[in-house]
C-alpha cells in the first residue's frame, strides 16, 4: 500500500481541544507519524506517511468527537 503525502490540519482552538487533538493523536499512532505545533489559536497537526489518503478526514472526525465527548462530559460534572 503506498503512503499518502505529508497534509497539513489546522484546529482554531476556539472549537478543538488541544487534549483532544492529543488523544486522537495516540489513537491514530499506528497509521501515520502525526507532529502538533501548538500556538496561542491554533494547533497544526503534520500527518506524514499515513497508510491511507483517508486518514486525515478520520483523524479530524475523530478529533471533533473526542472534543464534544470532553466538554458534554465537562458540562455534567459542572451540573
Amino acid at each position: 500500500m503506498a503512503e499518502v503525502d505529508a497534509q497539513r490540519l489546522d484546529f482554531h482552538r476556539s472549537i478543538y481541544d488541544l487534549p483532544a487533538i492529543e488523544l486522537a493523536v495516540s489513537a491514530y499512532a499506528g497509521l501515520g507519524r502525526f507532529s502538533i505545533s501548538a500556538g496561542t489559536d491554533l494547533v497544526q497537526v503534520l500527518i506524514e506517511d499515513a497508510k491511507s489518503p483517508e486518514i486525515a478526514d478520520h483523524f479530524a472526525n475523530h478529533v471533533l468527537w473526542a472534543t464534544q465527548t470532553r466538554r458534554r462530559r465537562g458540562a455534567a460534572g459542572a451540573a
